[in-house]
């Protein structure tokens, strides 16, 4: 109730200034590449999706390209191994990073090794590695001419009541990586966007109610949809990002204001009040599997309005048609306060933006895919490997898989599925790019907003 009436006054409160606000400008221009950097976090894709889906809804004549550089179990030595050949062989205009996760060494924070007095020792040098190589990757990225983008990592939960062993101190180091980044940033002059603070603060709140819910896995260290949705919360405003899909405030007969749209044929009688609008933006479709997010963070209130507020009117009730198709009833007061058809899932706007969304959807399972590939290669294969031929890699993978047998069994039991999927997926990598290239064009195909015929009948 307390988050409804929130949302409700914050909607309220700001229509105003809204309606006095200039069109939106965004961070990433048209034309532009946007590159995320980072562990296996950023492999799955899930949180610059999100980044990507806003970019394309709201600005929908911007195409950006986002490019996901993320490399499973990856630190920031790795990212200095792979920089040449992976993260700096196609050119960007900006770099996102994010590490920490995997430069602190979790193995060193099991509890059966705290009596170890290297092991303290160990932990600190980690933290001096992560520094060092954090700042070279930053450097090399610079050189190219590219902005750089820093991003606190997100938690390690080790409060929670969750089915994975604990690893207590784990969060506490990422704490200290934190710091490390602040003082890079402020001697490279970047801008930092901080994950961990608002999701700490969130992931304390869930577990005050229920000690067995995390804003994370139960694994303690991967977010699962919703956190994403956090993560994306969070870099958008970071990067000032504007609120209003569209804003559109009609007055006894007349056009009071707009913003984002251009609005035209507006007849008003005591019946009925007709409207043709053209919004430049797509309202943000959230998917279900995201929505718990909603209940930790304001994304519509903040991000998503597309605000219609229409007044006098008589009281009573009203419906809102759109096309000639009815999508949703609203009280006199509703409408007169102001709402928010980003929240409607069954508008004209909204099902358009759905379809957007599952062609980014399409863009991040392939480039999720292209990323598996290269896993296996930086993490398995010797680096003078790192471009060989099918032929050979088939070669390389059989050394590692008899090496591990010897060795390793259990390690062997598990990689040996993945090895194998990468020879029969390794002939499909042209394929799935040039895949790519077509989604990330289609997106931008598909994105354009159109004139509606709005309807509000009193019922």
């Amino acid at each position: 109730m307390w988050r409804n009436f929130v949302a409700a006054l914050a909607i309220y409160l700001t229509s105003s200034v809204a309606l006095a606000q200039k069109p939106p400008i965004p961070l990433f221009k048209n034309g532009q590449t946007v590159s995320f950097v980072g562990n296996s976090i950023t492999h799955a894709g899930d949180f610059h999706h999100f980044i990507a889906l806003y970019y394309a809804t709201r600005f929908p004549n911007e195409k950006i390209t986002f490019n996901n550089l993320g490399i499973r179990g990856d630190n920031t030595y790795s990212f200095l191994k792979r920089m040449d050949i992976d993260i700096l062989q196609k050119k960007s205009d900006w770099y996102v990073v994010m590490a920490g996760m995997n430069d602190v060494n979790r193995l060193l924070y099991n509890v059966d090794r705290q009596s170890d007095p290297e092991v303290q020792k160990q932990k600190q040098w980690a933290l001096n590695d992560y520094k060092k190589n954090y700042e070279k990757v930053i450097q090399r990225l610079m050189l190219t001419g590219a902005k750089v983008v820093l991003q606190k990592p997100s938690i390690y939960d080790q409060t929670g009541d969750l089915p994975t062993p604990n690893q207590p101190g784990v969060n506490d180091a990422l704490q200290k990586c934190t710091e490390i980044i602040d003082e890079l940033a402020k001697k490279h002059k970047l801008q930092v966007v901080d994950y961990f603070t608002v999701m700490s603060d969130i992931n304390r709140k869930i577990q005050g109610v229920d000690a067995k819910k995390t804003i994370v896995g139960n694994d303690r260290v991967h977010p699962n949809s919703p956190g994403h949705l956090v993560m994306a919360y969070q870099f958008l405003k970071s990067t000032s990002a504007p609120n209003y899909v569209s804003a559109i405030e009609l007055q006894k007969g007349k056009l009071k204001s707009t913003v984002n749209a251009k609005v035209s044929d507006i007849v008003w009688t005591n019946q009925a009040i007709s409207f043709t609008a053209l919004e430049n933006s797509l309202p943000f479709p959230i998917p279900q599997i995201a929505e718990p997010a909603l209940g930790w963070i304001p994304f519509n209130e903040e991000l998503n309005v597309q605000l219609l507020k229409i007044s006098p009117l008589a009281a009573g009730n009203y419906t809102l048609n759109i096309d000639g198709i009815n999508v949703a009833d609203f009280t006199s007061e509703a409408l007169q306060k102001g709402i928010n058809l980003a929240t409607i899932k069954t508008t004209p706007q909204y099902l358009q933006a759905q379809k957007v969304a599952e062609k980014t959807i399409a863009y991040r399972n392939v480039q999720r895919k292209l990323r598996d590939l290269k896993f296996i290669v930086y993490s398995y294969f010797p680096k003078h490997s790192w471009s060989a031929d099918l032929s050979t890699s088939e070669k390389v993978i059989d050394s590692v898989l008899s090496s591990l047998q010897i060795t390793n069994e259990k390690k062997y039991k598990s990689l040996k599925p993945q090895l194998e999927n990468y020879l029969s997926d390794r002939p499909k990598q042209e394929e799935w790019e040039k895949k790519a290239d077509v989604l990330a064009k289609e997106i931008y195909d598909i994105n354009k907003p159109t004139s509606h015929s709005f309807k509000i009948l009193r019922k």
